[in-house]
């Protein structure tokens, strides 16, 4: 028999991930059901998929006794009680480290966006108001010191990066040192902030 996968979230995710779903079981979404498919499903559920803004306590552990499995599709999972999910011995997984790159991506775009005042611009063309001008010139990131942060949790106590992160990085501050760019580091977290003021 096929297990019953129930996603605590409407089907809102890409449709790849519910089709790989239902390779391995029967899937249901826990929203869409009335009061009388929820009490048919919830004794049978063996799995469990949310999302990292979901809230997987024990009130809704209890709501699923039979559960061998949670599945988080996200990087987080503050809202899961973790202690208590162990304690029922229910395995539990999550997506580390998926959205490092896209997160890297989005801080360059808001750094970006945020010197270049184009929030701003962007108001200033679409209500028309660009032929009067008004905006004050912005700030280029050419030329300026920024000093890249990561509190990795695998890093250790004190670290900002661990040992792995490490060797990545630091072929490339060479091979951008080779070509002249201003670059030093890894630098020890306690002078990081003085050396971003020097």
């Amino acid at each position: 028999m096929r297990p019953l996968i129930v996603s605590l979230t409407p089907r809102v995710l890409p449709e790849v991930l519910y089709e790989r779903l239902a390779e391995i079981g029967d899937v249901v979404f826990w929203p869409s059901l009335d009061a009388s498919q929820k009490a048919e499903a919830a004794p049978r559920a063996e799995v469990l998929i949310a999302t990292s803004g979901s809230r997987v306590d024990k009130k809704v552990l209890d709501t699923f006794p039979n559960l061998r499995m949670i599945g988080d599709f996200g990087v987080g999972f503050d809202g899961y009680d973790v202690a208590e999910i162990a304690r029922r011995g229910i395995y539990m997984s999550h997506t580390p480290d998926v959205l490092s790159d896209d997160v890297a991506d989005l801080a360059i775009a808001l750094l970006l966006d945020a010197a270049r005042l184009m929030p701003a611009s962007n108001s200033l063309v679409r209500e028309g108001r660009w032929p009067q001008g008004g905006l004050p010139l912005a700030t280029k990131v050419s030329g300026k010191r920024i000093g890249i942060a990561g509190l990795n949790p695998h890093a250790g106590e004190g670290g900002l990066f661990g040992d792995e992160e490490i060797r990545e990085i630091i072929p490339a501050i060479e091979e951008m040192k080779a070509k002249g760019w201003n670059v030093d580091g890894p630098v020890p977290p306690d002078s990081l902030f003085s050396r971003a003021r020097s």
